[in-house]
């Protein structure tokens, strides 16, 4: 039974490096991916002001300033550490995590159908 567990215990690990490492290529993909779409939408909002000078032009080019400082956050972000922290978080608090996660889930599906029709 030793050597039976043994090969489990190393093919278990295995499994964790590798979903480790695809979950951080994933994090890695969706960061790179929202954060161009952070930057595109904030060029499209510096763009449809540009020449305005009125208070909802300078509120438009003020949220595009902060959009874009929430792309560069997003891509300058730690994978890794976003993961890690994700981990941690779900072992403290399992199902809070699972309620959000569900809740996140159920919106985009509705968000997804809506678009759809």
């Amino acid at each position: 039974m030793g050597p039976l567990l043994e090969t489990a215990r190393s093919e278990a690990l295995g499994l964790a490096q590798t979903l480790k490492r695809e979950s951080l290529r994933f994090v890695e993909g969706q960061q790179d991916r929202s954060s161009a779409i952070l930057d595109e939408i904030a060029h499209t909002l510096r763009e449809r002001e540009a020449g305005k000078s009125d208070a909802p032009a300078a509120l438009s080019v003020t949220a595009a300033d902060y959009i874009s400082a929430s792309a560069h956050k997003i891509r300058e972000a730690d994978a890794a550490a976003s993961i890690e922290t994700l981990g941690a978080t779900a072992r403290k608090h399992p199902v809070p995590l699972a309620i959000g996660a569900a809740a996140i889930g159920f919106l985009a599906a509705r968000f997804i159908s809506s678009t759809d029709q």
